[in-house]
Formats: C-alpha cells, structure tokens, sequence
C-alpha cells in the first residue's frame, strides 16, 4: 500500500529522507521520481518536471526500479 502525500511535512519528508514517490495525474501515473522542491503551487522532481499540486496525486512507494 503506498501513502499518499497531501500536507506540506509529508512533502518535507520526502525530500529529507530521499523517498521515491509516483506521480497521478487522474487514474494515469506519469512519473516514478523524487522530489526536489515545491511550494503551495507545484512541487518539482529531481529531473525538473513541475506539476501544479492540484492537478496531481503523490504517493510515497517502497523504491524506484
């Protein structure tokens, strides 16, 4: 079961402790990545990619293959 990333310290978490995570947009997963920054509007991964925090579902994973 992965968590889902909602608040602002869950998103802290994850970049601290280098969690991998997967990016939804909808019912499609568009990115398996680690975050890299974000703010009260998007959040961005470590290859660059920004996503508006509305438009997207994070959810923590075990690890990136």
């Amino acid at each position: 079961m992965n968590k889902i990333i909602k608040t602002d310290a869950d998103l802290d978490n994850c970049i601290f402790f280098i969690q991998p995570v997967e990016i939804w947009i909808g019912d499609y997963l568009d990115s398996r990545s680690y975050l890299y920054n974000f703010n009260h509007i998007s959040i961005e991964t470590r290859e660059g990619f920004f996503y508006l925090r509305e438009d997207i579902e994070i959810r923590a994973i075990s690890l990136i293959n």
